[in-house]
């Protein structure tokens, strides 16, 4: 079985309803630390925001298919690191 160093999460959330427009933006995250399965195979995990991501469409699997996780394609924005910020948000 393979083990999944690096994985995108989306950003969606019932409070705003906008997120699940196209495009949807997301972080593509690295894992840091994982603990060991805990009784009903919950972890607790450690990840590093790498980069940022749009996609326009996420395709959510059953639990049966494999992989057993939503999946999609994506375009990193590259140039995140050089956008301003402006100087109130610091």
């Amino acid at each position: 079985m393979n083990e999944i160093e690096e994985f995108g999460i989306a950003y969606h959330s019932p409070s705003n309803p906008h997120s699940f427009d196209s495009p949807i933006f997301g972080g593509l995250v690295r894992l840091v630390f994982a603990t060991e399965p805990g009784r009903t195979g919950e972890r607790d995990a450690v990840v590093q925001c790498i980069n940022l991501f749009t996609t326009n469409e996420i395709h959510v699997a059953d639990p049966e298919d494999n992989p057993p996780y939503p999946s999609g394609f994506i375009d990193r924005l590259k140039t995140w690191k050089h956008w301003r910020v402006p100087d109130n948000a610091i």
